[in-house]
Parts: C-alpha cells; structure tokens; sequence
C-alpha cells in the first residue's frame, strides 16, 4: 500500500460532436473526437482513519454543498459495490476545471478517482467491471478512464482508442496547443439536448450516420488534420447559445483576438458553455488567454495530452 499519490483529472475537450438522432429509449447516439488537456483537477489519495473529501480550489463552496452527491464519493462507492476492498481514504480535489463548462471536469474526477484508488490499493478489477462502472457514473465517465485521443460514440460508452504514435506517412503534426475559455455561466445540459429536437431514428439509420462520421474522424486524425477535425461541427452549439448569448459573444472573442497564422480553429466544447482554441504554437494560445482574461473571462493556456495515463 502506496502512502499517498497524486494525479491529474485533465479537461476533456470535445473537437466536434456531431448528434446522429434520438434513440427508441429518448437517448441521443453521438459520435466525437474527443482529447484531453494538460491543464485539469488535481487529486491527491492517501489512506485514512474514515473517509474525508476535502475540496479546495475553483467552486470549492459549490461543491461542498453537497458532497454525498459528488462524483468523486459515487465513484469510490462504486468501487467497494464491485466487492474490492477500498479502506477509508481521503481524497484531496484541488479544482481549477470550470464546473458545468462542456470540459467534463466531474466525469474526469470520477474516472480519475478509480485509477487513483485501484494504484493506491493495487486492486485487481476486469475491464469490463471497470467499463460497466464508468457508464453507471455518467456518460462522460467511461471516455475519462484512460485520458487519451479517442471516438467517442453512442450515448458515450462507445470507446475507440486513437494511437497516439500512429502517423500517416511523411506527417510530421505536433500535438496542439489549446486555450480554453468560459464566460462563468453555467449552462444545463438537459435543457440544451431537450432544444436541439432530434429526430427519432432506426438503429440501423443511427449505425450508417455513425460509420460515415467515423470514417471522416479517422481520416482528420490520420493526417493530424486539427482544422478538418473542428470543422465536423458540435451540433449543440446552436441550442447552447439560444440558451446562453455569452457563448455566441465570447466565440466571437476568440476569432477577433486570435492569431490566424496559427490557428487551427475554434468551438465550444461539449454542451458548453466553455469554448476552446487550438494553435500550432504555444506562444499564440498563450497570448489568447491573456487576452481573454483581460476581456474579463476565465481562460488558460496549455497543450492537449499525446498519451493516456
């Protein structure tokens, strides 16, 4: 048994996320690239007499209003209902993730606190456990496991890992640097899915609009073609802004501040309300964010992750 450890819950950037439709059971099958930052929580793990949460940090007394509903204390409950032993444990969350932002911050906090747990007490689990866990928690959950570029598909428990050191021939793309940005609103999820009106649709409809998407996702991540890759669109950025204008006004920031000779483009992120720039230099996302906040925004620069773990 490990004393303590420390690991980062980094924030999980959505490139595009595109809704293929609604299923028989009212849920809404999407597909997404999806990447990770180097920016995140940080959380801290260490054996105790009785199990303490103690949130520090960004929202900190949100998140305390709470605590029985945290992720973070679903996900080590979770563990122990697998049957592994999880002996009492305090966790630290040091929170910089923007809550309710599109950056999956809660999920990536879940997910990280399975790792966190299973490298402090050496438990043994099945992927599959781990996976039927992850899903249970949210459907962010199950692609924050292993903090790697991926698909994303279905209502989210559909993983297709992207190798990180597999280059096209000849293709010689950094992995970007990004700045992320938030208005300080918090939009609702629910409310934005519920304006978007998909469409009811056949599985097999549902399955071909998938492929298709798919094989385009591959095709941008092949050649490291960022630009393509946001270019696929976040349909739910429409239905975020009738709810939330400053979504619309701080996008509009971002293109009015940008650098354009190293930009790859710019979106929001997941449901919103965060958006992001990417850029092929660190200078320029840099130089964004200072920008940003001096404009009054929450916003960091940093660089999206190459590997999991």
């Amino acid at each position: 048994m490990k004393q303590m450890i420390s690991l980062t819950a980094p924030a999980k950037i959505n490139l595009n996320l595109n809704i293929l439709g609604k299923r028989d059971d009212g849920y809404h099958e999407l597909v997404s690239l999806v990447g990770f930052s180097e920016f995140g929580d940080l959380l801290n793990f260490s054996p105790a007499a009785e199990d303490r949460l103690i949130i520090e940090g960004r929202d900190a007394e949100i998140l305390h209003q709470d605590k029985t509903d945290n992720l973070i204390s679903k996900a080590r409950d979770g563990l122990r209902s697998l049957g592994v032993d999880v002996p009492p444990t305090e966790i630290r969350l040091e929170k910089h993730i923007p809550i309710g932002g599109g950056l999956g911050g809660g999920s990536s906090d879940a997910a990280t606190t399975i790792r966190g747990l299973i490298h402090l007490y050496d438990l043994t689990i099945s992927k599959d456990e781990l996976h039927k866990l992850a899903c249970n928690l949210g459907a962010d959950v199950p692609a924050c496991l292993q903090p790697g570029w991926k698909i994303m598909a279905g209502i989210g428990e559909r993983i297709l890992p992207l190798d990180s050191h597999n280059f096209a021939p000849n293709i010689h793309v950094a992995t970007p640097y990004i700045t992320l940005a938030n208005p300080a609103i918090h939009v609702s999820t629910a409310s934005i899915f519920s304006d978007l009106n998909a469409a009811s649709e056949a599985r097999d409809v549902l399955q071909a609009r998938q492929a298709k998407i798919t094989q385009d996702i591959i095709a941008c991540w092949d050649m490291r073609n960022w630009s393509s890759a946001l270019a696929l669109g976040n349909d739910l950025t429409a239905p975020a802004i009738t709810n939330c204008a400053a979504i619309a006004m701080l996008l509009e920031q971002i293109d009015r501040l940008s650098d354009k000779q190293t930009l790859y483009g710019y979106a929001m992120s997941g449901s919103g309300s965060s958006c992001f720039a990417l850029f092929s230099e660190a200078a320029a996302a840099k130089a964004l964010s200072e920008k940003l906040n001096q404009a009054g925004y929450w916003a960091t620069a940093t660089a999206m992750r190459n590997t999991e773990g």
